[in-house]
């Protein structure tokens, strides 16, 4: 039976709100504190680990997990300082983003699960543009009317930085939160394979961590290409698992 006709269970209903609210008030600081003055957020984790929770566990998207992150983004803006009305304005936006995104997700489901892997990713990834485009429209229109450090440029620079800020984060931690392995597979399968571990076997991620410093200290247009031989490197050498965090260093270094 789908999710949404299962009979209501208060207790799990509550379990789900008190679950949501600590991770989104979490991931909330942690983009606060990554906040300008005068700018969005450089990072901001809480919609990507929303929706994420919400795509990877089907049984997460009931009534008191959207409560419990709709509390969390109030809560954590609150507790910075935010004027109550522009909290709630930037809640809208933030949940406009998930919900568009995850209907269509849900809508899409078939053709995201029928598509090779690499472009199931680039399907859910233009979703995530349309949900980005909804939030950023409705952030960009209205919180300039408030008196705020923040989104005082133009209408479509604000909109822009919005956009991209949310395709940002989605690219670097959805594909961690879809792929990542249960806690009991991945203790299955260490116990069922004695894992040797040679020097060798960190040659390509050192190759990673090297391109990523010879980019730094050379910070040209052409530094974005150096990694990318060490990461195929990588992805020929190790398993997935592996290889999805070490990408996610990498594309974290070049948002910062």
């Amino acid at each position: 039976m789908p999710y949404s006709l299962r009979e209501f269970s208060f207790s799990t209903s509550l379990k789900f709100f008190l679950l949501f609210t600590i991770i989104i008030t979490l991931c909330c600081f942690i983009g606060i504190a990554s906040r300008p003055l005068s700018f969005l957020a450089f990072f901001w984790p809480a919609n990507s680990v929303f929706l994420g929770l919400l795509l990877r566990f089907p049984q997460t998207r009931q009534i008191g997990s959207f409560a419990g992150a709709f509390t969390g983004y109030m809560i954590a803006d609150l507790v910075n300082g935010t004027p109550l009305f522009l909290t709630l304005i930037l809640t809208i936006s933030n949940y406009l983003y998930v919900v568009t995104t995850l209907a269509l997700a849900i809508l899409f489901n078939r053709h995201i699960k029928a598509a090779y892997q690499g472009y199931s990713y680039l399907l859910l990834f233009a979703l995530c543009g349309i949900g980005s485009i909804t939030g950023a429209f409705f952030a960009a229109t209205f919180v300039p009317m408030f008196n705020t450090k923040f989104m005082i440029g133009s209408f479509w620079a604000e909109f822009g930085y919005w956009v991209t800020s949310e395709l940002q984060n989605a690219l670097l931690l959805l594909p961690i939160i879809l792929n990542i392995p249960p806690y009991l597979k991945i203790k299955n399968h260490l116990k069922g394979n004695r894992i040797y571990i040679k020097a060798i076997d960190f040659i390509p991620l050192f190759a990673v961590l090297i391109s990523i410093g010879v980019s730094y200290y050379d910070s040209g247009p052409g530094s974005l290409l150096y990694p990318i031989a060490a990461l195929i490197w990588c992805a020929i050498r190790y398993s997935q698992i592996i290889i999805k965090p070490i990408q996610w260093c990498n594309e974290l270094f070049r948002t910062f």
